[in-house]
Protein backbone atom coordinates (compact mmCIF):
# COMPACT_ATOMS: atom_id res chain seq x y z
CA UNK A 1 0.00 0.00 0.00
CA UNK A 2 1.38 3.45 -0.93
CA UNK A 3 2.18 6.19 1.51
CA UNK A 4 -0.52 8.39 0.04
CA UNK A 5 -3.22 5.76 0.44
CA UNK A 6 -2.26 5.23 4.08
CA UNK A 7 -2.47 8.90 4.99
CA UNK A 8 -5.58 10.23 6.74
CA UNK A 9 -7.71 12.73 4.86
CA UNK A 10 -9.19 16.00 6.05
CA UNK A 11 -12.89 16.01 6.92
CA UNK A 12 -14.77 17.98 4.26
CA UNK A 13 -17.90 20.12 4.64
CA UNK A 14 -21.20 18.96 3.16
CA UNK A 15 -23.25 21.88 4.50
CA UNK A 16 -23.03 25.31 6.09
CA UNK A 17 -23.37 23.68 9.51
CA UNK A 18 -20.40 21.42 8.72
CA UNK A 19 -18.37 24.39 7.55
CA UNK A 20 -19.06 26.37 10.72
CA UNK A 21 -17.97 23.39 12.82
CA UNK A 22 -14.79 22.73 10.81
CA UNK A 23 -13.95 26.42 10.64
CA UNK A 24 -14.39 26.73 14.40
CA UNK A 25 -12.13 23.73 15.01
CA UNK A 26 -9.26 25.43 13.16
CA UNK A 27 -10.01 29.10 13.81
CA UNK A 28 -10.48 29.10 17.59
CA UNK A 29 -6.95 27.84 18.43
CA UNK A 30 -5.45 30.12 15.77
CA UNK A 31 -7.30 33.17 17.11
CA UNK A 32 -6.24 32.31 20.66
CA UNK A 33 -2.64 31.92 19.55
CA UNK A 34 -2.59 35.18 17.62
CA UNK A 35 -4.14 37.03 20.55
CA UNK A 36 -1.51 35.70 22.92
CA UNK A 37 1.25 36.67 20.50
CA UNK A 38 -0.34 40.11 20.14
CA UNK A 39 -0.40 40.28 23.92
CA UNK A 40 3.38 39.84 23.91
CA UNK A 41 3.72 42.71 21.47
CA UNK A 42 1.35 44.88 23.52
CA UNK A 43 3.37 44.06 26.63
CA UNK A 44 6.55 45.22 24.92
CA UNK A 45 4.85 48.38 23.65
CA UNK A 46 3.30 49.27 27.00
CA UNK A 47 6.57 48.73 28.86
CA UNK A 48 8.59 50.69 26.30
CA UNK A 49 5.92 53.42 26.40
CA UNK A 50 6.83 53.98 30.06
CA UNK A 51 10.22 55.17 28.79
CA UNK A 52 8.62 58.06 26.87
CA UNK A 53 7.46 59.17 23.43
CA UNK A 54 10.81 58.86 21.64
CA UNK A 55 11.52 55.22 22.63
CA UNK A 56 7.92 54.30 21.75
CA UNK A 57 8.24 55.98 18.35
CA UNK A 58 11.60 54.26 17.78
CA UNK A 59 10.27 50.77 18.47
CA UNK A 60 7.23 51.53 16.33
CA UNK A 61 9.31 52.71 13.36
CA UNK A 62 12.28 50.32 13.36
CA UNK A 63 10.40 47.37 14.79
CA UNK A 64 7.51 47.94 12.39
CA UNK A 65 9.81 47.94 9.38
CA UNK A 66 11.64 44.81 10.54
CA UNK A 67 8.46 42.84 11.23
CA UNK A 68 6.94 44.00 7.95
CA UNK A 69 9.88 42.45 6.09
CA UNK A 70 9.58 39.34 8.24
CA UNK A 71 5.94 39.05 7.21
CA UNK A 72 7.03 38.90 3.57
CA UNK A 73 8.66 35.59 4.48
CA UNK A 74 5.48 34.46 6.20
CA UNK A 75 3.48 35.40 3.10
CA UNK A 76 5.55 33.18 0.79
CA UNK A 77 5.57 30.51 3.46
CA UNK A 78 1.77 30.45 3.44
CA UNK A 79 1.92 28.82 0.00
CA UNK A 80 3.63 25.79 1.53
CA UNK A 81 0.75 25.75 4.01
CA UNK A 82 -1.67 25.62 1.06
CA UNK A 83 0.19 22.60 -0.32
CA UNK A 84 0.09 20.92 3.10
CA UNK A 85 -3.66 21.55 3.24
CA UNK A 86 -4.07 20.13 -0.27
CA UNK A 87 -2.07 17.07 0.77
CA UNK A 88 -4.18 16.52 3.88
CA UNK A 89 -7.38 17.04 1.90
CA UNK A 90 -6.36 14.42 -0.68
CA UNK A 91 -4.58 12.03 1.71
CA UNK A 92 -1.16 12.64 0.11
CA UNK A 93 1.40 12.40 2.95
CA UNK A 94 4.29 12.86 0.51
CA UNK A 95 3.01 16.29 -0.56
CA UNK A 96 2.71 17.36 3.08
CA UNK A 97 6.28 16.23 3.81
CA UNK A 98 7.79 17.91 0.73
CA UNK A 99 5.99 21.18 1.39
CA UNK A 100 7.19 21.20 5.00
CA UNK A 101 10.81 20.44 4.07
CA UNK A 102 10.96 23.10 1.40
CA UNK A 103 9.30 25.58 3.75
CA UNK A 104 12.19 25.18 6.18
CA UNK A 105 14.73 25.88 3.46
CA UNK A 106 12.70 28.76 2.07
CA UNK A 107 12.58 30.73 5.31
CA UNK A 108 16.23 29.98 6.14
CA UNK A 109 17.36 31.46 2.83
CA UNK A 110 15.08 34.43 3.41
CA UNK A 111 16.08 35.16 7.03
CA UNK A 112 19.83 35.49 6.53
CA UNK A 113 19.79 38.51 4.18
CA UNK A 114 16.94 39.99 6.21
CA UNK A 115 19.13 39.95 9.32
CA UNK A 116 21.98 41.60 7.40
CA UNK A 117 19.61 44.32 6.20
CA UNK A 118 18.22 44.79 9.70
CA UNK A 119 21.71 45.60 10.98
CA UNK A 120 21.97 48.70 8.72
CA UNK A 121 18.27 49.63 8.70
CA UNK A 122 18.62 52.52 11.15
CA UNK A 123 21.44 54.07 9.12
CA UNK A 124 19.30 53.97 5.99
CA UNK A 125 16.31 55.50 7.77
CA UNK A 126 18.54 58.31 9.05
CA UNK A 127 18.77 59.47 5.42
CA UNK A 128 14.99 60.12 5.33
CA UNK A 129 15.04 63.00 7.82
CA UNK A 130 13.73 61.14 10.86
CA UNK A 131 14.18 62.44 14.40
CA UNK A 132 17.80 61.64 15.46
CA UNK A 133 16.63 60.43 18.87
CA UNK A 134 14.21 57.99 17.22
CA UNK A 135 17.00 56.66 15.00
CA UNK A 136 19.39 56.22 17.93
CA UNK A 137 16.88 54.33 20.08
CA UNK A 138 15.65 52.34 17.08
CA UNK A 139 19.16 51.17 16.20
CA UNK A 140 19.62 49.81 19.72
CA UNK A 141 16.31 47.95 19.56
CA UNK A 142 16.70 46.45 16.10
CA UNK A 143 20.22 45.14 16.81
CA UNK A 144 18.71 43.04 19.60
CA UNK A 145 15.46 41.88 18.04
CA UNK A 146 16.82 40.85 14.62
CA UNK A 147 18.24 37.64 16.16
CA UNK A 148 14.65 36.43 16.49
CA UNK A 149 14.19 36.23 12.69
CA UNK A 150 15.29 32.61 12.16
CA UNK A 151 13.36 31.00 15.04
CA UNK A 152 10.27 33.08 14.22
CA UNK A 153 10.20 31.83 10.63
CA UNK A 154 11.06 28.24 11.53
CA UNK A 155 8.26 28.32 14.09
CA UNK A 156 5.98 29.53 11.28
CA UNK A 157 6.81 26.47 9.15
CA UNK A 158 5.84 24.10 11.96
CA UNK A 159 2.76 26.13 12.78
CA UNK A 160 1.67 25.73 9.15
CA UNK A 161 2.12 21.97 9.47
CA UNK A 162 0.05 21.48 12.63
CA UNK A 163 -2.60 23.89 11.32
CA UNK A 164 -2.85 22.24 7.88
CA UNK A 165 -3.44 18.93 9.70
CA UNK A 166 -6.24 20.61 11.73
CA UNK A 167 -4.28 20.31 15.01
CA UNK A 168 -3.26 23.89 15.88
CA UNK A 169 -4.04 23.71 19.63
CA UNK A 170 -0.43 22.98 20.62
CA UNK A 171 0.65 26.36 19.22
CA UNK A 172 -1.89 28.03 21.52
CA UNK A 173 -0.54 26.15 24.52
CA UNK A 174 3.03 27.22 23.75
CA UNK A 175 2.01 30.84 23.18
CA UNK A 176 0.10 30.99 26.48
CA UNK A 177 3.08 29.52 28.33
CA UNK A 178 5.43 32.08 26.78
CA UNK A 179 3.25 35.14 27.53
CA UNK A 180 4.25 35.56 31.19
CA UNK A 181 7.82 34.59 30.36
CA UNK A 182 8.02 37.37 27.77
CA UNK A 183 6.34 39.93 30.03
CA UNK A 184 8.63 39.17 32.95
CA UNK A 185 11.80 39.24 30.89
CA UNK A 186 10.80 42.43 29.09
CA UNK A 187 10.18 44.33 32.33
CA UNK A 188 13.35 42.94 33.93
CA UNK A 189 15.56 43.63 30.92
CA UNK A 190 14.15 47.11 30.22
CA UNK A 191 14.25 48.46 33.78
CA UNK A 192 16.86 46.16 35.34
CA UNK A 193 16.95 44.58 38.77
CA UNK A 194 18.31 41.53 40.60
CA UNK A 195 21.82 42.48 39.56
CA UNK A 196 20.97 43.19 35.90
CA UNK A 197 21.44 46.82 34.72
CA UNK A 198 18.57 48.57 32.93
CA UNK A 199 18.86 47.92 29.18
CA UNK A 200 16.10 50.25 27.89
CA UNK A 201 14.73 49.45 24.46
CA UNK A 202 17.44 46.85 23.90
CA UNK A 203 15.93 44.83 26.74
CA UNK A 204 12.61 44.58 24.91
CA UNK A 205 14.42 43.30 21.82
CA UNK A 206 16.43 40.68 23.71
CA UNK A 207 13.34 39.48 25.60
CA UNK A 208 11.55 38.94 22.29
CA UNK A 209 14.52 37.05 20.86
CA UNK A 210 14.84 34.71 23.83
CA UNK A 211 11.09 34.02 23.97
CA UNK A 212 11.04 33.24 20.26
CA UNK A 213 13.86 30.70 20.55
CA UNK A 214 12.08 29.01 23.48
CA UNK A 215 8.82 28.79 21.50
CA UNK A 216 10.57 27.32 18.49
CA UNK A 217 12.34 24.70 20.63
CA UNK A 218 9.07 23.66 22.29
CA UNK A 219 7.15 23.22 19.01
CA UNK A 220 10.07 21.38 17.38
CA UNK A 221 10.14 18.91 20.25
CA UNK A 222 6.38 18.38 19.98
CA UNK A 223 6.40 17.74 16.23
CA UNK A 224 9.40 15.42 16.53
CA UNK A 225 7.94 13.28 19.34
CA UNK A 226 4.15 13.09 18.78
CA UNK A 227 2.99 10.00 16.88
CA UNK A 228 0.46 11.93 14.76
CA UNK A 229 3.26 13.50 12.72
CA UNK A 230 5.42 10.41 12.23
CA UNK A 231 3.55 9.36 9.08
CA UNK A 232 4.57 12.67 7.48
CA UNK A 233 8.28 12.25 8.40
CA UNK A 234 8.71 16.04 8.76
CA UNK A 235 12.45 16.00 9.46
CA UNK A 236 13.39 13.26 6.99
CA UNK A 237 15.37 13.92 3.81
CA UNK A 238 16.06 17.54 4.75
CA UNK A 239 18.86 17.78 2.19
CA UNK A 240 16.75 16.40 -0.69
CA UNK A 241 15.55 19.14 -3.06
CA UNK A 242 12.57 18.77 -5.39
CA UNK A 243 12.76 21.02 -8.46
CA UNK A 244 9.04 20.65 -9.17
CA UNK A 245 8.15 21.74 -5.64
CA UNK A 246 10.43 24.77 -5.86
CA UNK A 247 8.78 25.70 -9.15
CA UNK A 248 5.32 25.49 -7.57
CA UNK A 249 6.41 27.52 -4.55
CA UNK A 250 7.93 30.31 -6.60
CA UNK A 251 5.17 30.38 -9.23
CA UNK A 252 2.54 30.93 -6.56
CA UNK A 253 4.67 32.39 -3.78
CA UNK A 254 6.34 35.25 -5.63
CA UNK A 255 3.09 37.13 -6.24
CA UNK A 256 2.15 36.51 -2.60
CA UNK A 257 5.46 38.08 -1.57
CA UNK A 258 4.68 40.87 -4.02
CA UNK A 259 1.36 41.51 -2.33
CA UNK A 260 3.00 41.73 1.07
CA UNK A 261 5.75 44.01 -0.22
CA UNK A 262 3.24 46.22 -1.99
CA UNK A 263 0.90 46.53 0.96
CA UNK A 264 3.63 46.60 3.58
CA UNK A 265 5.83 49.09 1.76
CA UNK A 266 2.93 51.49 1.28
CA UNK A 267 2.15 51.33 4.98
CA UNK A 268 5.78 51.76 5.94
CA UNK A 269 6.19 54.72 3.57
CA UNK A 270 3.17 56.30 5.25
CA UNK A 271 4.87 55.72 8.61
CA UNK A 272 8.10 57.31 7.34
CA UNK A 273 6.10 60.29 6.05
CA UNK A 274 4.39 60.45 9.42
CA UNK A 275 7.83 60.81 10.99
CA UNK A 276 8.27 64.06 9.06
CA UNK A 277 5.57 65.57 11.29
CA UNK A 278 7.66 64.78 14.39
CA UNK A 279 7.98 62.19 17.14
CA UNK A 280 4.52 62.99 18.55
CA UNK A 281 2.83 62.24 15.22
CA UNK A 282 4.83 59.03 14.87
CA UNK A 283 3.91 57.94 18.40
CA UNK A 284 0.22 58.70 17.81
CA UNK A 285 0.33 56.71 14.59
CA UNK A 286 1.88 53.82 16.51
CA UNK A 287 -0.76 53.95 19.26
CA UNK A 288 -3.74 53.92 16.88
CA UNK A 289 -2.07 51.27 14.73
CA UNK A 290 -1.61 49.16 17.85
CA UNK A 291 -5.35 49.24 18.62
CA UNK A 292 -6.25 48.65 14.97
CA UNK A 293 -3.69 45.86 15.07
CA UNK A 294 -5.91 44.02 17.54
CA UNK A 295 -8.57 43.79 14.84
CA UNK A 296 -5.98 42.97 12.18
CA UNK A 297 -4.66 40.12 14.32
CA UNK A 298 -8.13 38.63 14.73
CA UNK A 299 -8.84 38.99 11.01
CA UNK A 300 -5.51 37.48 9.93
CA UNK A 301 -6.17 34.54 12.24
CA UNK A 302 -9.56 33.97 10.60
CA UNK A 303 -8.01 34.44 7.16
CA UNK A 304 -5.33 31.89 8.03
CA UNK A 305 -8.09 29.44 8.92
CA UNK A 306 -9.74 30.29 5.61
CA UNK A 307 -6.56 29.37 3.70
CA UNK A 308 -6.56 25.99 5.45
CA UNK A 309 -10.25 25.28 4.91
CA UNK A 310 -10.24 26.43 1.27
CA UNK A 311 -7.11 24.42 0.46
CA UNK A 312 -8.51 21.31 2.18
CA UNK A 313 -11.77 21.53 0.20
CA UNK A 314 -9.88 22.09 -3.05
CA UNK A 315 -7.63 19.13 -2.25
CA UNK A 316 -10.75 17.06 -1.61
CA UNK A 317 -12.24 18.05 -4.97
CA UNK A 318 -15.01 20.34 -3.65
CA UNK A 319 -14.51 23.86 -5.12
CA UNK A 320 -18.08 24.94 -4.30
CA UNK A 321 -17.50 24.08 -0.64
CA UNK A 322 -14.24 26.03 -0.80
CA UNK A 323 -16.22 29.08 -1.97
CA UNK A 324 -18.58 28.72 0.98
CA UNK A 325 -15.61 28.44 3.36
CA UNK A 326 -14.30 31.80 2.17
CA UNK A 327 -17.64 33.54 2.69
CA UNK A 328 -17.94 32.11 6.19
CA UNK A 329 -14.47 33.41 7.04
CA UNK A 330 -15.31 36.88 5.73
CA UNK A 331 -18.50 37.07 7.81
CA UNK A 332 -16.69 35.95 10.95
CA UNK A 333 -13.89 38.46 10.35
CA UNK A 334 -16.32 41.35 10.03
CA UNK A 335 -18.09 40.31 13.23
CA UNK A 336 -14.77 40.37 15.09
CA UNK A 337 -13.52 43.63 13.56
CA UNK A 338 -16.69 45.66 14.18
CA UNK A 339 -16.29 46.10 17.99
CA UNK A 340 -12.71 47.38 17.55
CA UNK A 341 -13.86 49.83 14.87
CA UNK A 342 -16.65 51.07 17.15
CA UNK A 343 -14.21 51.52 20.03
CA UNK A 344 -11.94 53.77 17.96
CA UNK A 345 -14.94 55.61 16.53
CA UNK A 346 -16.69 56.27 19.84
CA UNK A 347 -13.76 56.49 22.27
CA UNK A 348 -10.51 57.14 20.38
CA UNK A 349 -8.91 58.77 23.43
CA UNK A 350 -9.24 55.49 25.29
CA UNK A 351 -6.52 54.01 23.09
CA UNK A 352 -3.94 56.48 24.32
CA UNK A 353 -4.51 55.59 27.98
CA UNK A 354 -3.19 52.10 27.34
CA UNK A 355 0.19 53.10 25.96
CA UNK A 356 1.03 56.56 27.26
CA UNK A 357 1.20 58.42 30.55
CA UNK A 358 -1.73 60.81 30.09
CA UNK A 359 -0.56 62.99 32.98
CA UNK A 360 2.77 63.76 31.34
CA UNK A 361 2.46 67.17 29.59
CA UNK A 362 5.07 66.08 27.04
CA UNK A 363 2.51 63.60 25.66
CA UNK A 364 -0.24 66.23 25.13
CA UNK A 365 0.31 66.61 21.37
CA UNK A 366 0.38 62.84 20.92
CA UNK A 367 -2.87 62.40 22.86
CA UNK A 368 -4.66 65.02 20.75
CA UNK A 369 -3.60 63.39 17.49
CA UNK A 370 -4.63 59.93 18.70
CA UNK A 371 -8.20 61.21 18.89
CA UNK A 372 -8.11 62.43 15.28
CA UNK A 373 -6.54 59.30 13.81
CA UNK A 374 -8.82 57.01 15.80
CA UNK A 375 -11.90 58.33 13.98
CA UNK A 376 -10.34 57.58 10.59
CA UNK A 377 -9.19 54.13 11.70
CA UNK A 378 -12.77 52.90 12.21
CA UNK A 379 -13.75 52.55 8.51
CA UNK A 380 -10.21 51.44 7.69
CA UNK A 381 -10.54 48.46 10.05
CA UNK A 382 -13.70 47.15 8.38
CA UNK A 383 -12.33 47.58 4.86
CA UNK A 384 -9.11 45.86 5.88
CA UNK A 385 -11.06 42.87 7.23
CA UNK A 386 -12.72 42.29 3.87
CA UNK A 387 -9.46 42.84 1.99
CA UNK A 388 -7.42 40.43 4.13
CA UNK A 389 -9.89 37.54 4.08
CA UNK A 390 -10.67 37.86 0.37
CA UNK A 391 -6.97 37.92 -0.55
CA UNK A 392 -6.09 34.90 1.57
CA UNK A 393 -9.12 32.91 0.50
CA UNK A 394 -8.00 33.44 -3.09
CA UNK A 395 -4.55 32.27 -2.04
CA UNK A 396 -6.11 29.07 -0.68
CA UNK A 397 -7.31 28.20 -4.19
CA UNK A 398 -3.89 29.12 -5.63
CA UNK A 399 -5.09 32.36 -7.23
CA UNK A 400 -2.25 34.81 -6.54
CA UNK A 401 -1.19 36.82 -9.59
CA UNK A 402 -4.29 38.96 -10.23
CA UNK A 403 -4.76 39.65 -6.48
CA UNK A 404 -1.20 40.98 -6.45
CA UNK A 405 -2.02 43.55 -9.13
CA UNK A 406 -5.26 44.49 -7.39
CA UNK A 407 -3.34 45.14 -4.18
CA UNK A 408 -0.74 47.15 -6.11
CA UNK A 409 -3.43 49.36 -7.62
CA UNK A 410 -5.10 49.96 -4.28
CA UNK A 411 -1.89 50.71 -2.39
CA UNK A 412 0.16 52.73 -4.86
CA UNK A 413 -2.11 54.02 -7.64
CA UNK A 414 -4.95 55.01 -5.28
CA UNK A 415 -3.79 55.21 -1.64
CA UNK A 416 -0.31 56.74 -1.89
CA UNK A 417 -1.02 59.69 -4.22
CA UNK A 418 -4.19 60.60 -2.32
CA UNK A 419 -2.36 60.36 1.01
CA UNK A 420 0.46 62.65 -0.14
CA UNK A 421 -1.88 65.24 -1.65
CA UNK A 422 -4.14 65.33 1.40
CA UNK A 423 -1.26 65.44 3.88
CA UNK A 424 0.93 68.07 2.23
CA UNK A 425 -0.60 70.34 -0.47
CA UNK A 426 -4.06 70.28 1.15
CA UNK A 427 -2.36 70.40 4.56
CA UNK A 428 -4.42 67.81 6.42
CA UNK A 429 -1.21 66.52 7.96
CA UNK A 430 -1.20 63.06 9.57
CA UNK A 431 -4.95 62.68 9.07
CA UNK A 432 -4.48 63.05 5.31
CA UNK A 433 -2.08 60.11 5.27
CA UNK A 434 -4.68 57.89 6.94
CA UNK A 435 -7.51 59.00 4.62
CA UNK A 436 -5.33 57.98 1.69
CA UNK A 437 -5.04 54.45 3.13
CA UNK A 438 -8.82 54.29 3.47
CA UNK A 439 -9.28 55.25 -0.18
CA UNK A 440 -6.93 52.52 -1.35
CA UNK A 441 -8.69 49.85 0.71
CA UNK A 442 -12.09 50.81 -0.74
CA UNK A 443 -10.82 49.90 -4.20
CA UNK A 444 -8.82 46.77 -3.37
CA UNK A 445 -11.42 45.28 -1.00
CA UNK A 446 -14.16 45.70 -3.60
CA UNK A 447 -12.13 44.16 -6.44
CA UNK A 448 -10.85 41.21 -4.38
CA UNK A 449 -14.34 40.42 -3.09
CA UNK A 450 -15.72 40.50 -6.62
CA UNK A 451 -13.01 38.09 -7.78
CA UNK A 452 -13.75 35.70 -4.92
CA UNK A 453 -17.49 35.88 -5.68
CA UNK A 454 -16.87 34.57 -9.19
CA UNK A 455 -16.17 31.27 -7.48
CA UNK A 456 -14.92 27.99 -8.97
CA UNK A 457 -14.85 29.46 -12.47
CA UNK A 458 -11.80 31.49 -11.36
CA UNK A 459 -9.82 28.41 -10.30
CA UNK A 460 -6.41 28.54 -11.99
CA UNK A 461 -5.09 25.46 -13.77
CA UNK A 462 -3.17 23.05 -11.52
CA UNK A 463 0.62 23.28 -11.25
Amino acid sequence: MSEASQAPRAELAGSLKDELRLHRRIAVPIVATFLVELGMWYTDTIIVGRLGTTPLAAVGLLGGLFWELLFVGFAVLSITGVFMGNGYGSGDAGLVQRAFRHGLWLVTLFALPLMAFGWIMADLLALTGQDPGVITEGRIYIHAVLWSALPTLWFGVMRNLVTALSRPAIVTVIAIAMLPVNAGMTWWFVFGGLGLPAMGVAGAGWATTITTWLSFAALTLWVARVRTYRLYRPFADLMVMDAAMWKRIFRLGLPVAGVRLIEGSSYQVVMILMGLFGASALAAHHVVSAIAGFSTTLVIAIAHASIVRVSQEIGGGQPASALRAGWVAMAVALCLATPVALFLWLAPDGAAFIFLDIDDPQNAATLALVGVLGLIAAPLILLEAVHIVAARSLRGRQDTWIPMWISAAGAWIIAFPIAVVLAFPIDLGPAGLWWGMVAGLVVSAALLTRRWARGPSMMPPGP
